[in-house]
């Protein structure tokens, strides 16, 4: 027989599913964060950037924006999964 869910129930798996995707949506943008400073730093190092050029700041400020967004994103990340497995703790 299926277990009968009440109101509190229901509130805190809708809680635990919201945490689970906010999660996986920031472990997500952490990568495309990533991927974001490898271009930017290769662009910088090796590409037409090496020699200087007028766009070149714009791809410095890029490449700090998205150092930033890879610790709040991946900390968001974190912050999620802990609260989400502190919620599955207290449900037993």
């Amino acid at each position: 027989m299926a277990k009968q869910l009440n109101g509190a129930d229901l509130v805190m798996t809708f809680y635990q599913l919201a945490l689970k995707w906010l999660a996986y949506a920031a472990i997500l943008l952490t990568l495309f964060s990533v991927l974001t400073a490898v271009f930017v730093y290769y662009e910088l190092h090796f590409g037409s950037c090496q020699s200087g050029g007028a766009g070149c700041e714009t791809y410095l400020a890029t490449l700090y924006a998205a150092g930033i967004g890879v610790v709040g994103f991946s900390l968001s990340a974190l912050a999620a999964l802990m609260i989400k497995r502190s919620f599955d703790r207290s449900g037993d």
